[in-house]
């Protein structure tokens, strides 16, 4: 309830028991897809659940030859942060 939307950058997926938190709340996940830390693939799949469902608001980023760490696209551009704003609750 605190936020009106989220960007996880490189993260670990929330447990499938959790995903309720999400509905409704625009989600853009930013991940690299040569991450070895927290591996792309669990963020695919919940992305691809996320997305068949109608009252989940995702999307994914996927950076190609990006390993653990912040995207240079992102630090260089207001983008993100614009999208982010925009959300309201």
């Amino acid at each position: 309830d605190l936020f009106s939307s989220a960007a996880p950058i490189g993260s670990v997926p929330p447990a499938e028991r959790e995903w309720y938190k999400f509905r409704f709340m625009p989600i853009w996940m930013v991940h690299g897809n040569q991450d070895i830390v927290n591996r792309i693939g669990p963020v695919r799949a919940l992305y691809d659940s996320f997305s068949a469902d109608k009252f989940f608001n995702a999307r994914l980023w996927e950076f190609d030859g990006i390993d653990h760490v912040v995207p240079p696209r992102i630090l260089a551009s207001d983008e993100l942060i614009e999208w982010l704003v925009a959300q309201t609750k």
